[in-house]
């Protein structure tokens, strides 16, 4: 039997003793993008800081890959939302994303050829190789992004984590992210993604976890993203639902027809 990815038994989570995230059990597939649903305040951050070990659970458990979180930080890698980034910080581009090279074992160390060669390549793959010079307080909204992509990418995870990553970026840039994405998930890796849009996690996410303080639904996303579920969790507000019904019409349809294909990583 396969260790899960993620694996949360009777997690409760408080903050001041107030509950945000209570009594969650799931379990998630390794090899999967993973999106992390539901309203405002509804623990998705919560949720993903305590996979990173940052909080601890008040009660129960959460695991990945089958131990406790701040067992695997190295085989992890992160990706914060752009809020929370100083920006003004006299950083260049290539120095930010070779940040992804140090491990705790050689903070203070020298960097590798073979560090560089990996961080070009993951500024390559994100499109920024001409960016490498420059300030990332010039970049715009989108760049910014894919500059801590590329960090990430650099570090070589197993399993990407993301916080809102697609706030403040444009659809086009959204879009070309979740696609490569795609592609580091059909190479093997694992990308857990919070995120708030329904559109796209219907279209790229393969499982998702659907909270509202507590688990509502996880587990395939057209299984999670049903009309009950969404009503459950998001209160019948009719702008998100009525948004999701044509998509939720479109749910049986087959992917390659919507031109999603794994076959040309464009999924």
């Amino acid at each position: 039997m396969n260790t899960p990815l993620i694996e949360a038994k009777s997690l409760t989570v408080r903050y001041h003793y107030k509950p945000v995230l209570w009594n969650i059990d799931c379990s998630l597939s390794a090899g999967r993008m993973i999106g992390i649903i539901g309203p405002n305040g509804s623990g998705k951050t919560t949720f993903l800081k305590t996979l990173m070990g940052l909080l601890k659970p008040d009660s129960g458990s959460v695991r990945l890959f089958g131990k406790e979180p701040k067992q695997v930080l190295e085989r992890l890698s992160y990706v914060p939302q752009r809020e929370s980034v100083d920006w003004d910080f006299p950083a260049r581009v290539q120095d930010v994303v070779l940040m992804g090279r140090y491990r705790r074992s050689n903070l203070l160390g020298r960097l590798s050829k073979e560090d560089r060669r990996l961080a070009d390549e993951a500024m390559d793959e994100v499109g920024l190789t001409e960016f490498a010079k420059r300030q990332i307080g010039e970049l715009s909204g989108g760049q910014q992004q894919r500059v801590f992509l590329a960090r990430a990418i650099a570090r070589q995870p197993e399993l990407f984590l993301m916080d809102e990553p697609f706030a403040g970026v444009d659809a086009a840039t959204e879009d070309a992210i979740l696609r490569l994405l795609a592609r580091l998930r059909d190479k093997g890796r694992s990308v857990v993604i919070v995120h708030h849009d329904l559109q796209t996690a219907q279209r790229f996410f393969d499982e998702l976890v659907l909270l509202r303080t507590r688990l509502i639904a996880s587990g395939p996303t057209e299984q999670v993203l049903t009309p009950d579920h969404l009503d459950e969790a998001y209160g019948g507000r009719l702008s998100v639902l009525s948004r999701m019904g044509d998509l939720l019409q479109k749910s049986q349809l087959d992917w390659k027809e919507r031109g999603i294909n794994d076959s040309d990583h464009e999924r």
